[in-house]
Formats: structure tokens, C-alpha cells, sequence
């Protein structure tokens, strides 16, 4: 007679007192540790389901697979191994006793309240993470394997896999596959057993479950089940509220499109931190930004104030005034960029967004879904700027790789790459069409005999660029003028190129500024402004033919403090006719924040504030055209969005 059969295992160790639970795979015993006089959980095993040609190879998996649990015995939201025993030719896994249920049991009651859940996913994104970090891939997350302990509500993640089966058992034996199957990632079926994302979506389909009451891809049979995992979009919500951004993008069939443990955990700070200012309806990629029932207002230019004699020391003041209300409905994140986004870009009808990662990618979106249209494998070493034509049929990329290529918007095909001249580029820091879409310009840094700023022109999409250089000065952002027969470039000056003759007609500098890191021409092409951002901001409109100026500092002290780099002008059309109402406002960015400031008088509309790591700075900004939403790459790889963020202009 085993041990077992008399109440015990180990050698008499651990005595079994009473089943807990049961089910097609064994039994969950109360147990007593003898030696330590502890109360254990002790999970037997049966190998009835299991064909006898894989019983050793099952035996030795499960003590692998035990050994890995109790490598992460000391996290609080991982029930604790302590022990594996071969009894009896099955193995039995002895670990810490929980005083309370499963998830899946706490679930027969109805659904949980949202805090309940979202405090449930920050304790299984923690546990993840540490067995991501370790190489271990849980395989098997779910409900039954979520236990709720009394009292304090803590949740622990078990069962790292012990009793799981592989996946051609689990496709063809009937009876086994339903319990796992409604769970597991749609990669998992073709084979890919060992990727952490996997763990991911199986989450992500158990916060579903527990903020709605049901599982969302479980039909009753294994074929349906299958179904709905690898063809069935995600059912719509109506419990999850601001989760439902964090369960949508983890649940995506795409591995690739799926966040990162730590991504997840910045997703879930953000949906904290929003909390009570939308509902779930209104929120997640699938249901973001749709249109209004009523049209948006027209908004009418605002005069540029009258140029001034430029003394030094004269500077206008402005009065301080009242932060206007701002309407935010909440972040809405994207994900699947696998480093920083360095470029972001809006199409000129605003309904598509290009961003680009130092990943090497291109990913456009669909603004109005928040779904992924297409990636592009498009530079090596990471993407450096990108720009849509006046017309939104091409985007243009420059990359550290030193390559400018065209590819089409529709598509995704590259459709040229663009060479510059025996002066080679460390990089195009900058890209701009001109309003006709016919040039295409670049600026950056190029070796020779010395270090130059250079501007580059192609004119169509295969020949040889013309070259403007600024010698002993760099060239930054640039802008065309609206009839497209001037270039201004930033750097430190701002210069006016004349295109016809390839010469600078006029350079200004403002005393104390280091570097204007964008330029924009006014409506009528008569002033020319560029803004510079250090330690603050200051934004200086000329005359292009008096250089008459005038400045405007952005915020005060305080306002300035974190502000590094300047990213992108509003305009609300593009094209030939954009420069009506191009430079309505200006973002500056930096660390975590985005401070929105109006063109003619650099007041600060609002500010935008990202929740997330220390890691989680802002990289990139644009704006719509239509000025509705405001997007923002981060330092990690997420493009967060901000729906209609302004409330008052």
C-alpha cells in the first residue's frame, strides 16, 4: 500500500487532511508539513489523461517546472513552492496553503468591481514580471490558477504549468482543452508555446472575465473555442470602464502588438490616474475619437501681433492669465513599438497616424480606431523623422542608417530612396514637403572638411538633391514659405534660403537664445517665427524683410522648468491653402509633460502630463490638423493619445 493510500507522502513528511478541490487533472489536498509544522497546499497530479509513453517525459517536466515555481518563492503574488514528490509514479506538488478560493470560484458570484480588478491586474503584472524576468512563461493563466486570499483580497498567481498539457494533447483529447484553451494566446496554436506575451493575453482575457462575468472566446466546444481565440475579435465592454485600454491591447492576436509587462504596468497607471473622468464606453483604441454629432466651431486666425523695433533689451510682457478648462477624456494608449518613438506625424486629413521607433519600424494607425493599419521594417538603427505629403498619399522617413526613403501611405510599398550629395549625412534630423508636394526637404549635419549644416531639396522622387549649406552653423527644422519659393531653416539663426538662386536673403539671431529648434512662415509668408526651447521657452516672430521682431517667453519660471525640446506646430489643414491657419499653437515637451501654447502670444493653453516609470518621457509630439487630439511618443515605446484636449482657445 503507497503512502499515500495511507495518508501521507514523502516518506510520511506530509500528511494529506482533506481535499480543497478536485477536478479532470487531480486533486488540491489540505496538507501538514510534519517537520515544520506548517499547513501546505498539496496539489496530486493523475497521469489517467496522460498516454503512458509520456508519463516520464510528463514526470520530469513537472519537477523542472516545480523547481522553476519555487525560484520565485519570495513574490508576494506567487504562491510559494516548497516541494515535489514522486509518489507513487505521479507527482505531487507540495506549496503554500492560501486561506481562501480561486478567482474562478470568487466569479460564480458575478463579476468584480472595477477597483477590485484593476487591483487584481497590478498584482498579476508584478508576478509576470518577475517570472518574465527569470525566463519563465507561465503558460496556464487563468481564473482556476488566481487564488484570493481572506481578508485582505491579495491575489497569487499558481500552478506555473505543473499539470499543464502540451499542445497537441490539449487539441485532441476531448475534455481537457476547455479549461485552458478559452485562455490561451492564438500564437500558442501554432506552435510557439515559450513567448511571454502568451502570458499576457491569457491576462488579459482573465481581466475580461472578471470585470465582465464571462469569458469572452469560451463557446462550449473546443472547435468554437479555437474559433473565437484565433479569428474572433474581443466581445464589446461594458464593465471595464478605464481598463479597458489595458485589456484591449492585451488581448491583441498579435504577439508583436501586445504590450510588455511594463508597458501593461504604465497602461495600468494611466487608467488609475483617469479614473472618474470618463466612461467605459468612451474610451479604449476600438471606440476613441470617433466624431461628434455637432461639427467643431470654426476657429478664425488670430492676427499676429504688429512687428516692433527689436532693442535688446525690450521684450513684451504679457498679463498672466486664467489655465483654461480642459476637456480630456482620458489617455488612449498604443502599443507595439519594441524601443522609444522617436516620430510621430498625422496625415493631412488627420485620419491616419504615422509613428516612428528607434526600433527600425514605420507604424500607421487608424486614428479613428486606434488600430494598426500596417508596419514597416523601414531603417536600421531606429527611425528618425517622418512627414506626409501635402496630399497624404507618401510618407517620407529619414533613419540613423542615413537613408531617406518614400513609401506609399496606401500600401506601405517604398516607392524610392533618396541620395544625398559626396557630403554625407550624419543623419536628416528633419523632413518637410512643400505645399505643392513636388520637394522634399532635409536638414542635418554632414562631414567634409568641417562640420556644416546642410539643407537637401529633391525635386520628384529619383534625382540628385540640391544642397544648401550654412558654413560654421548647423541647419535645423525647416519650413517652406506658402508659395514655395523660400526655405527657412533653424539652427542658430533662422535663415530665409531664396530656392531660386540657392542663396541666403536674410539670417536673424536673437541675443541669449542658443538654438531655435523649429520654424514656421506666417499665412502670408511675410513673418517668419521660430521658437527655441533650453532651460525655457521663447518664441521670436520677424519681418522677413525688416527683421523686425518681436518675442514672447513661454510660461514663467515655473513653466519653464523641464521644457527641452520643441516638436511640432498645429496647423489645421495642410497643402497649398495650410499656411491660412498653420502655427495657430506650439508644443513644447519634455521629461513628462507636454505644455500646448498659443501662436500669437505663446500663453499656455494646457498641459498634458504622462504617468508612467521614470523611463516613460515624452520623445515625440504632433497634433491633429483638426487640432482634436494630441499625440505623444514615449521613451517607453508607447504612443499615447489625448482626445479632444482643448476646451477653450
Amino acid at each position: 500500500m503507497s503512502e499515500a493510500a495511507r495518508g501521507s507522502i514523502g516518506g510520511g513528511r506530509y500528511l494529506l487532511v482533506r481535499v480543497v478541490a478536485s477536478g479532470g487533472m487531480g486533486k488540491v489536498w489540505e496538507g501538514l508539513d510534519t517537520r515544520l509544522g506548517r499547513t501546505v497546499a498539496i496539489k496530486e497530479v493523475s497521469l489517467d489523461r496522460i498516454p503512458p509513453i509520456e508519463h516520464t517525459e510528463f514526470l520530469a517536466r513537472a519537477v523542472k517546472e516545480g523547481h522553476n515555481a519555487a525560484a520565485l518563492a519570495d513574490h508576494p503574488n506567487i504562491v510559494t513552492v516548497y516541494d515535489v514528490v514522486n509518489e507513487g509514479g505521479s507527482p505531487w506538488t507540495v506549496m503554500q496553503f492560501v486561506k481562501g478560493g480561486s478567482l474562478a470560484g470568487l466569479l460564480k458570484s458575478g463579476p468584480m468591481a472595477v477597483d477590485a480588478v484593476a487591483a487584481m491586474a497590478g498584482q498579476m503584472l508584478s508576478a509576470l514580471g518577475l517570472a518574465h524576468r527569470v525566463g519563465i512563461v507561465h503558460r496556464d493563466v487563468k481564473p482556476h490558477n488566481i487564488m484570493i486570499e481572506d481578508g485582505d483580497g491579495r491575489a497569487l498567481l499558481t500552478d506555473f504549468g505543473i499539470a499543464k498539457n502540451t499542445r497537441d494533447a490539449a487539441l485532441t483529447q476531448t475534455g481537457i482543452v476547455i479549461g485552458s484553451a478559452a485562455y490561451m494566446a492564438p500564437e500558442r496554436y501554432d506552435g510557439d508555446s515559450d513567448n511571454p506575451a502568451s502570458d499576457l493575453f491569457s491576462l488579459g482575457v482573465t481581466l475580461f472575465e472578471a470585470a465582465e462575468g464571462y469569458s469572452p472566446f469560451a463557446k462550449g466546444s473546443a472547435t468554437g473555442t479555437v474559433t473565437a481565440i484565433l479569428a474572433k475579435p474581443l466581445p464589446d465592454t461594458e464593465h471595464a470602464g478605464r481598463l479597458r485600454p489595458l485589456i484591449l491591447a492585451l488581448t491583441e492576436k498579435d504577439p508583436d502588438s501586445r504590450p510588455t509587462v511594463e508597458q501593461a504596468q504604465a497602461m495600468l497607471t494611466e487608467a488609475l490616474v483617469v479614473r472618474g473622468q470618463h466612461s467605459g464606453a468612451s474610451t479604449g483604441p476600438r471606440a476613441a475619437f470617433q466624431p461628434k454629432p455637432e461639427p467643431m466651431p470654426e476657429l478664425k486666425p488670430e492676427p499676429e501681433p504688429e512687428p516692433k523695433p527689436d532693442p535688446e533689451s525690450v521684450r513684451e510682457s504679457k498679463p498672466v492669465q486664467k489655465q483654461p478648462t480642459w476637456r480630456n477624456a482620458g489617455t488612449i494608449i498604443l502599443t507595439g513599438h519594441t524601443k522609444a518613438v522617436r516620430s510621430l506625424a498625422f496625415s493631412p486629413d488627420g485620419r491616419t497616424l504615422a509613428s516612428g521607433g528607434n526600433d527600425g519600424t514605420i507604424r500607421v494607425w487608424n486614428v479613428a480606431t486606434g488600430t494598426l493599419r500596417g508596419a514597416l521594417a523601414a531603417h536600421t538603427g531606429g527611425v528618425v523623422e517622418l512627414a506626409f505629403s501635402p496630399d497624404g498619399a507618401t510618407i517620407a522617413s529619414s533613419g540613423k542608417d542615413k537613408a531617406v526613403r518614400l513609401w506609399n501611405a496606401g500600401t506601405g510599398a517604398m516607392t524610392a530612396t533618396l541620395v544625398t550629395d559626396a557630403a554625407r549625412p550624419q543623419s536628416i534630423r528633419y523632413l518637410t514637403f512643400s505645399p505643392d508636394g513636388m520637394t522634399l526637404a532635409g536638414t542635418g549635419l554632414a562631414t567634409g572638411s568641417g562640420l556644416f549644416g546642410h539643407a537637401w531639396l529633391w525635386h520628384g522622387t529619383g534625382a540628385d538633391p540640391t544642397t544648401l549649406t550654412s558654413r560654421g552653423s548647423d541647419v535645423g527644422a525647416a519650413a517652406f514659405s506658402p508659395d514655395g519659393r523660400r526655405l527657412a531653416t533653424g539652427g542658430r539663426s533662422v535663415k530665409i534660403w531664396d530656392l531660386h538662386s540657392g542663396a541666403v536673403v536674410n539670417s536673424f539671431r536673437r541675443k541669449g537664445v542658443q538654438l531655435f529648434n523649429s520654424v514656421t512662415f506666417s499665412a502670408d509668408g511675410r513673418n517668419v517665427t521660430g521658437v527655441s526651447v533650453g532651460l525655457g521657452a521663447t518664441k521670436v516672430t520677424w519681418d522677413v524683410v525688416s527683421g523686425q521682431a518681436t518675442s514672447h517667453t513661454v510660461g514663467d519660471a515655473a513653466d519653464r522648468n523641464g521644457i527641452q525640446n520643441l516638436q511640432a506646430f498645429v496647423s489645421l489643414t495642410m497643402g497649398p491653402a495650410a499656411f491660412s491657419r498653420n502655427a495657430r499653437t506650439f508644443a513644447v515637451f519634455g521629461g513628462q509633460q507636454i505644455r500646448v501654447c498659443r501662436m500669437a502670444d505663446a500663453s499656455i493653453l494646457g498641459t498634458l502630463k504622462i504617468h508612467g516609470s521614470l523611463n516613460s518621457g515624452v520623445r515625440s509630439v504632433a497634433i491633429s490638423p483638426d487640432s482634436r487630439i494630441v499625440a505623444a511618443g514615449g521613451s517607453d515605446n508607447l504612443i499615447r493619445l489625448w482626445s479632444d484636449a482643448f476646451a477653450v482657445w
